[in-house]
């Protein structure tokens, strides 16, 4: 098992460096192949991967990161709201085929996921994008690595007991610290590409 995730998670760090480092059009299909996986395991939740809200689902999402490459659309929001209106309308149409419970999780995962990944791309296209997209990832590494750290070690008061009962406050603290640490060092190691201020950006990590 562990030998398993270890060659699965060494395969995904190689195919992420070679979509940040190309970026343009592999990086925003890799992106688009990625969030639609995403969306289907999600919607299997509720056995919603294959129906017709999670079809729609699926098309607005090629339709929106179609429209981060090609701009056929300026205002992204009519593409919201298209997709908004279509699951209304599949709602009230196929009621009680598909209930607000489905309906809800359509909607949460073209955001959760799709919306949320698409980020990636639009990042990267900025200027001294390919060291910001590691910047994100780095920061969220650095902050549950150093979370589990400090709560392993001054962990004394747990923070949430149903929802995850081995998080402590101490934890969450650690986390954050570290993550400002990590993101002012990375910045100012690249502080030339990057032309932004290690205190400012810390912050905003934190």
């Amino acid at each position: 098992m562990f030998t398993t995730r270890l060659l699965s998670g060494i395969v995904l760090v190689l195919v992420l460096f070679g979509l940040f480092f190309l970026g343009g059009p592999v990086l925003l299909f890799g992106m688009l192949a990625i969030s639609l996986g995403g969306m289907f395991e999600l919607y299997r939740i509720r056995g919603m991967e294959r129906s017709l809200p999670g079809g729609i689902a699926y098309i607005c999402m090629c339709l929106y990161y179609m429209n981060l490459r090609f701009l056929f659309l300026p205002e992204a929001e009519f593409l919201f709201f298209g997709f908004l209106i279509l699951l209304l309308a599949v709602y009230v149409f196929r009621y009680p085929k598909y209930r607000f419970e489905d309906m809800a999780l359509v909607f949460f995962g073209y955001f959760y996921v799709g919306l949320m990944l698409a980020c990636v791309y639009r990042l990267r296209e900025l200027e001294g994008g390919i060291y910001l997209v590691w910047l994100v990832l780095l920061c969220s590494w650095g902050c549950d690595t150093c979370a589990y750290c400090a709560g392993k070690l001054f962990g004394r008061h747990r923070m949430t007991p149903v929802l995850s009962p081995k998080k402590t406050i101490e934890g969450a603290v650690g986390g954050v610290i570290g993550a400002m640490l990590i993101t002012a060092l990375y910045v100012w190691v690249f502080r030339s590409p990057l032309t932004l201020k290690p205190v400012e950006i810390a912050v905003l990590s934190g």
